[in-house]
């Protein structure tokens, strides 16, 4: 078995990498260490290790050292290729996709994790158009659009401030943005062909249940049961959106009286979605990377990757 781990070297806090550094060393692995050194970095090492292997029968472990962005990169580079797991090093302040599989901390222990068994996940392929111009690929957690998409967009700026952690930074960025009462202009075609046309607070494309630090927003989802479940929360008032997120933010809001009595929340399981803008364009947050787009398909993969989780 060889040992690959894909390290971003800014992802965190410094004590954290220093952790995971000492961690490391006291493995007993024989492992090579990479860094990367700017965007989207981490995606073309761990393609070019698949493509080089000299046996492609051989079985090789590639961990993702960051935060979801690195683990989003990790798992876009080395799908396709068989005899590949893939595991994570929580360095970021996020750590979302994780959380669906146990204890952050369970993670860092990469003496007895890194020999933990793997199992089948599911990936969300999905195809953008901006400006005529085409963009594929794949989202392991979840995509963002309208406030919460904003959330993500300002949480990436608020938690570069000292003492501010990414659940903190999330929380700040929601009353912030909440101010603004921004949401989106969409045109949403279900699987069934139903159709929701017209403004939105949020809508949530979901393999896993958390997002923002630990935020339960899409309770329901389940990384290996073939579909994608869509959270659609309707243009409401701030007093409502308020009064909605602790509920929202403990994954309890689907059950919750008050919230079914107003139709707040239309909650789904899919396995193809598509998004066009009503505007000129909406903002699409694809596992914490942003960008501008004016339609946007989804479609679930089923048991597209091999995650390792700890014993």
């Amino acid at each position: 078995m060889e040992y690959y781990f894909i390290y971003n070297p800014v992802s965190g806090t410094a004590k954290v990498r220093q952790e995971f550094l000492e961690n490391i060393d006291k493995s007993g692995l024989e492992y090579k260490l990479i860094e990367t050194s700017e965007s989207g970095d981490a995606q073309k090492i761990v393609r070019d290790i698949c493509m080089n292997r000299s046996d492609s029968q051989q079985s090789i472990r590639i961990f993702a050292c960051g935060g979801d962005g690195t683990v989003s990169q990790v798992i876009n580079g080395a799908y396709g290729f068989n005899n590949v797991e893939i595991g994570a090093i929580p360095l970021g302040t996020g750590n979302d996709f994780i959380r669906n599989f146990g204890d952050v901390s369970s993670y860092m222990d990469i003496k007895k994790y890194a020999r933990s068994s793997s199992r089948e996940c599911d990936l969300i392929k999905y195809r953008a158009i901006t400006d005529g111009q085409v963009r594929d690929g794949f989202c392991v957690n979840m995509f963002n659009i309208g406030l919460d998409c904003n959330i993500v967009e300002m949480t990436g700026s608020v938690k570069k401030f000292p003492l501010i952690s990414g659940s903190l930074a999330y929380l700040i960025s929601v009353f912030v943005i909440l101010i603004k009462r921004e949401g989106a202009n969409l045109k949403v075609i279900y699987d069934n062909g139903d159709v929701y046309n017209g403004r939105l607070m949020l809508i949530s494309i979901a393999n896993g249940c958390y997002c923002g630090g630990g935020i339960k927003g899409l309770p329901r989802a389940v990384t290996d049961d073939g579909f994608f479940d869509v959270s659609l929360i309707k243009y409401v008032t701030r007093r409502e959106f308020l009064q909605l997120f602790p509920l929202y933010s403990k994954g309890v809001h689907l059950e919750n009286s008050k919230v079914i009595a107003k139709d707040i929340i239309d909650y789904r399981h899919e396995k193809s979605l598509k998004i066009e803008a009503m505007d000129s364009f909406f903002k699409l947050c694809v596992d914490g990377e942003i960008f501008r787009c004016q339609s946007a398909e989804f479609a679930i993969d089923e048991r597209a990757f091999r995650f390792i989780v700890p014993d």
